[in-house]
């Protein structure tokens, strides 16, 4: 009898564990250009050059050194190329992010990009691994191709839902920067 009534909850455990699961389309909007997060966002009464103004100035304070990080720039369009590093469990994962941006009077649109994985030296263990050659889409070349929380690919599910959450949170920082009046104290500094 006891048994039965444990039966429930076990069945109930192992449902709810496996919900904890990434597929390709939970990561990327659109998996054949790696496309990993694209939003448009309306700023009221703001105009194109100021716009542009706001997210350098944004890129200015968000990455070390924007001379390296802003790698083209038009008229209506910022193109940043910057590392992200993520973690799960003793796996750490550095990759590039190419994050266009584009302009218009009162919305930006902006959209994040995989674009490789940073060089790793060759160590006692591994080869070399040259830039741009291992991609998080490789993860998913299988449609139905899940990473769990739970079993083996639990380190790959961590890596890459940091991956997930640090690009959405780049794109909440630069949605707060570009929202942002600004006023000009004269100050006699």
């Amino acid at each position: 009898m006891k048994y039965f009534l444990i039966l429930p909850f076990i069945v109930l455990s192992l449902s709810t564990t496996a919900q904890n699961c990434l597929t390709r389309d939970s990561i990327f909007q659109n998996f054949d250009e790696k496309l990993i997060h694209s939003e448009v966002v309306l700023i009221d009464s703001v105009s194109q050059a100021e716009l542009i103004r706001r997210a350098k100035n944004w890129g200015g304070t968000a990455f070390v050194n924007l001379k390296e990080v802003l790698v083209a720039e038009t008229d209506n369009q910022l193109v940043f190329n910057y590392i992200t590093s993520n973690s799960g469990g003793m796996i750490t994962s550095k990759t590039y992010v190419r994050l266009v941006v584009q302009f218009k009077d009162g919305r930006i649109k902006a959209s994040f990009y995989d674009d490789g994985n940073v060089y790793y030296p060759p160590t006692q263990y591994s080869a070399a691994v040259p830039a741009r050659t291992r991609y998080y889409t490789d993860a998913y070349k299988n449609p139905e191709a899940t990473l769990c929380e739970k079993g083996l690919s639990k380190a790959a599910y961590q890596v890459h839902k940091s991956f997930n959450q640090s690009t959405l949170s780049t794109m909440e920082e630069l949605k707060t920067a570009l929202q942002k009046t600004t006023t000009i104290v004269n100050d006699d500094f």
